[in-house]
């Protein structure tokens, strides 16, 4: 594959101070620690740095199995075979937010577009909801989002996939969510199957396959890492 003929993708959010959080979660700082005004003082060769609080599940990121199971692996104890995979890219856009994406709007879409769901692969979905809304605002998690349901998420795991990803803040959709009922987390928890969410970009992707690269932080014990996910076009 020669570099020319790369296209990389970029499918992470902006990371910045006062970003969209899920509720409760801790919020983003980036801040001024030392300065190059400071260090000038004691340094031929000046520099700066920031301190940086985030939430593990504050960005970007993928969910490890820790996040819902207490005897499940923490980020740094997954494979990192995981998250160099082949994806393809559904688009659900036509579904209601709020509302699930069924086993027969994927069953379709992919007639229609010839798309072929593979073992092993990585299945994201395009909901459109960061563009509606961006993790600038706060409607990021107040307004209704697109989700997959229980059925859904036992369809892929039969395929043998082993991520899904949505460009929204969660895997159940919110009209579940706020029932209090995340059905679609239940059976990834159950299958090992991993999550990729608050991604962005996916409209370049619809319909299409191509390497997803989404390496985690070696962040010992966290329940989830920030991530820099990429997909690569030929």
């Amino acid at each position: 594959m020669g570099v020319s003929r790369l296209k990389i993708i970029d499918l992470s959010q902006p990371i910045f101070t006062g970003m969209t959080v899920w509720p409760g979660h801790l919020k983003t700082y980036i801040f001024p620690y030392t300065t190059h005004e400071e260090t000038k003082r004691r340094y031929k060769l000046s520099f700066e740095t920031r301190g940086i609080i985030l939430c593990d599940h504050g960005t970007t990121h993928v969910d490890a199995p820790l996040h819902l199971d207490p005897n499940g692996k923490s980020v740094d104890q997954l494979p990192l075979e995981l998250f160099y995979r082949e994806a393809v890219c559904i688009d659900a856009r036509h579904v209601p937010p709020g509302e699930a994406i069924t086993v027969k709007d994927i069953e379709e879409y992919c007639r229609k577009t010839g798309l072929e769901i593979r073992e092993g692969d990585i299945v994201l979905f395009c909901i459109g909801h960061y563009d509606r809304h961006t993790n600038a605002k706060l409607e990021y998690v107040l307004e209704p989002f697109q989700g997959i349901n229980a059925e859904t998420a036992r369809w892929l795991a039969e395929k043998g996939v082993v991520g899904v990803g949505f460009d929204g803040p969660a895997a159940d959709c919110s009209k579940n969510i706020a029932r209090g009922e995340f059905p679609a987390d239940e059976v990834l928890k159950e299958k090992k199957i991993l999550c990729f969410e608050n991604l962005c970009n996916l409209d370049k992707l619809v319909g299409k396959r191509f390497r997803f690269i989404a390496f985690p932080l070696k962040l010992v014990g966290a329940t989830a890492s920030p991530i820099r996910p990429v997909a690569i076009l030929e």
